[in-house]
């Protein structure tokens, strides 16, 4: 465990009275679940800020706090009130401490709120289940039609196949109206980013550090990706299908950012590698004048923007280290072309990618 956040919750439970009600070890691998004992959310709340934690999500009941130590992810959420769950479920704990790391208190939390990403947990924990008569108990006779669920049923249940089927009425409508509050909550911080800058700007490290820890997706969105590549390349010099070729390349660019939107409204974080939109205008020197002109009209006026453009680098020196065919006059120069096609962009943000701690976390607060 890193020290910096062993001493960051020792602080937490000593100087502002809190308590590690989840995840006592301290796992980085799980959340850190740390209940307020005394009303001080605020002094708690500036006090993660000031240790580079990102707050992205608050409710009366709960707040997260994101940060990366040591490319390690650490998500603490911050409990205002320890029975948040019975605020959607009108069902009795019946003395179970819903947030502890035992089979019981987990089996009951990822059913209440029908934790289809935990369906790993039900399945390795069948036996248990069975053995134990977790599905014969009051809990599932409150919340369910049937008192006694077998496996398949449970099986259903957290796939969300058939809710109205197995969910007392009053507990299908709540979930409903939970879930659809929740869908507002995320969709207002999931958005469509673009990560700008060649191979050689260290961006596959930080695609494999974000695809572990955050509920992302990742597009690759440059030349390589088209269907019809070898088509065009043969084609698009004779002068009379210069028009369709550029067209239907345009229209495969349009089927990616509609798959990249459909991914957005299905909650995940979509980080695109390049962007169609700005990369023909930062190459655009480069291409014969006919393409050129379709290139501005298109791209620029008529392609839509993702909501967030990071553009990544490091000096020279560090990238010829990498890529030892580059020279620095080039990198110089590329640097300069995206500088001039993202100037009037707002939500535009530079980092220098020489601290990867830093640069993650730089991410998660303009993510969220």
């Amino acid at each position: 465990m890193n020290n910096s956040i062993i001493n960051i919750i020792n602080k937490l439970e000593k100087d502002y009275k809190c308590k590690i009600i989840r995840n006592k070890k301290h796992n980085l691998n799980d959340d850190i679940d740390i209940e307020i004992t005394i009303n001080n959310f605020k002094k708690i709340k500036n006090f993660l800020l000031d240790n580079n934690f990102c707050h992205h999500y608050e409710s009366s009941s709960k707040s997260h706090f994101y940060t990366f130590l040591n490319n390690n992810f650490i998500h603490l959420d911050i409990i205002k009130n320890k029975k948040y769950i019975n605020k959607f479920f009108n069902v009795s704990i019946n003395n179970i401490d819903i947030l502890n790391d035992n089979t019981n208190s987990k089996f009951l939390r990822y059913i209440l709120l029908l934790r289809k990403e935990k369906l790993d947990f039900f399945i390795n924990n069948k036996k248990y289940i069975q053995d134990n008569n977790l599905l014969k108990s009051k809990i599932i006779q409150k919340l369910f039609f049937k008192d006694n669920l077998d496996f398949n049923d449970l099986i259903n249940i957290i796939n969300r196949k058939k809710l109205i089927k197995y969910l007392k009425i009053n507990n299908f409508f709540s979930y409903k109206i939970w879930r659809i509050k929740e869908i507002f909550n995320v969709l207002n911080s999931w958005k469509i980013i673009s990560l700008l800058w060649p191979d050689w700007s260290g961006k596959s490290t930080i695609w494999d550090i974000l695809y572990k820890e955050l509920n992302w997706k990742y597009i690759y969105m440059w030349w390589r990706w088209y269907k019809l590549e070898k088509i065009y390349n043969k084609y698009e010099n004779i002068i009379l299908l210069k028009l369709p070729i550029f067209l239907m390349r345009y229209f495969e660019n349009i089927i990616r950012y509609i798959s990249v939107y459909k991914y957005k409204l299905k909650w995940y974080l979509v980080f695109t590698d390049r962007y169609p939109k700005w990369d023909v205008m930062i190459w655009k020197d480069s291409v014969k004048t006919i393409n050129k002109i379709l290139y501005i009209v298109f791209y620029k006026y008529i392609y839509p923007k993702p909501d967030i453009a990071i553009v990544l680098y490091n000096t020279p020196e560090e990238i010829i280290k990498r890529k030892k065919e580059l020279k620095k006059n080039e990198i110089n120069k590329y640097f300069e072309n995206i500088k001039n096609v993202l100037k009037n962009n707002k939500n535009t943000y530079y980092m220098k990618n020489d601290d990867l701690d830093n640069t993650l976390n730089k991410i998660l607060k303009i993510i969220f």
